[in-house]
């Protein structure tokens, strides 16, 4: 099903719940509270000068002394030790005028990444910076490139392995922002040479964070899907630019997650903007967590060639399609929302409203059993 859009506000919101009638729905990552929305997401971001409570790291200072164009992956991961898990807690600073690269970086609780307007956060090319780790890819759980901000990490494999889930012990994660105003670019078009293989690394793959914010960023070329929360709560993703074009380059993927808020972003992506998913297969069927309570609103929704030439008509593709002046018009893979097809631990409750969309439908949904929606 596809609802679709051009260059307009969709002021009707739209409720899906996903029904799959095989099993019942899986259980949230952190309980099953449902919380109001809009959700506050990480308690360290519920005012916007909360990055000053506690220890502060900035990268440039002693002792870390990160230069200018330098590669600063191990002052960044120091920083990130030495302010995270704090019950005060802390925020790591890459102050205005830093262009810092960096390999993976592995995130804590309790802590604010801030990258502040001005500064740029660029990822290396090489592959080795992206250590393999067990994380879920392609809503599958299997050993793949970590990326370039990690929540939640396996730290015991199961013995034997089972297959489905084989990690035995994570890292959980609480109270995470990241912020500041300034860009995150993973450097990513290396990975499109190597194939379009699902062990590429997600940007942000936030896996098991409970209270997480992310805000106020530019969020910029992936080497796959982009702001991946994964088995999370309490996820508040806005006021971000995020501008990919590179195959399955996804917006934001919250996947097997509870209460997001998704609002006042703008998106041009090379695939799905926002794509709301909840495990695949029979892995997502034995993982059996759910994704339920999500809000999108006031997002904008570009065709990725659009943010250049808002005149753009797209190419003739035949299989999708979206309306213009009473015209239909064949474009890309691209949708404003996907639900699906990726669904097995089920995705209920879903509301997207106040939408602007270019060149693309605003909704496609998959399901393996029924849809039910309603304009309330």
């Amino acid at each position: 099903m596809c609802v679709c859009s051009v260059a307009m506000y969709v002021l009707t919101a739209v409720m899906v719940t996903v029904v799959q009638s095989a099993l019942p729905p899986g259980p949230g990552p952190f309980g099953n509270s449902i919380l109001p929305q809009p959700v506050q997401g990480a308690q360290r971001g519920a005012s916007l000068q909360g990055w000053k409570a506690g220890k502060i790291c900035d990268v440039s200072a002693e002792p870390y002394l990160a230069k200018n164009g330098s590669n600063a992956t191990a002052q960044l991961q120091q920083a990130i030790d030495d302010c995270g898990d704090l019950d005060s807690g802390g925020t790591v600073l890459i102050p205005s005028g830093l262009v810092l690269q960096t390999a993976s970086l592995f995130l804590r609780s309790n802590l604010t990444f801030r990258v502040e307007s001005g500064s740029t956060l660029i990822g290396t090319t090489l592959t080795a910076d992206a250590p393999m780790v067990y994380t879920r890819r392609n809503c599958l759980m299997v050993t793949a490139h970590a990326g370039i901000l990690n929540g939640g990490r396996c730290v015991r494999l199961k013995d034997p392995l089972v297959g489905w889930d084989d990690c035995a012990e994570w890292t959980k994660l609480t109270n995470v922002v990241l912020e500041g105003g300034g860009t995150i670019d993973a450097n990513g078009e290396h990975w499109y040479a190597k194939g379009a293989d699902n062990f590429r690394p997600c940007m942000l793959d936030l896996l098991w964070i409970d209270g997480l914010t992310i805000r106020d960023l530019s969020i910029r070329r992936p080497g796959y899907w982009t702001v991946h929360p994964t088995f999370s709560n309490n996820v508040r993703v806005t006021n971000n630019s995020i501008i990919t074009t590179g195959p399955n380059t996804d917006g934001c993927d919250p996947d097997s997650t509870w209460n997001v808020y998704i609002a006042d972003n703008t998106f041009s992506t090379g695939d799905d903007c926002i794509a709301i998913k909840a495990g695949r297969d029979w892995s997502g069927r034995m993982v059996n967590i759910s994704t339920q309570n999500v809000l999108a609103e006031r997002n904008v929704y570009l065709y990725h060639s659009a943010t250049m030439d808002p005149e753009f008509s797209p190419p003739s593709r035949p299989h999708m399609t979206h309306i213009r002046g009473g015209q239909t018009h064949h474009v890309s893979c691209c949708k404003g929302v996907s639900i699906g097809s990726e669904t097995s631990g089920w995705v209920r409750n879903v509301t997207i409203r106040d939408s602007r969309v270019q060149f693309m439908p605003l909704l496609d949904v998959t399901a393996q059993d029924t849809l039910e929606w309603t304009a309330p």
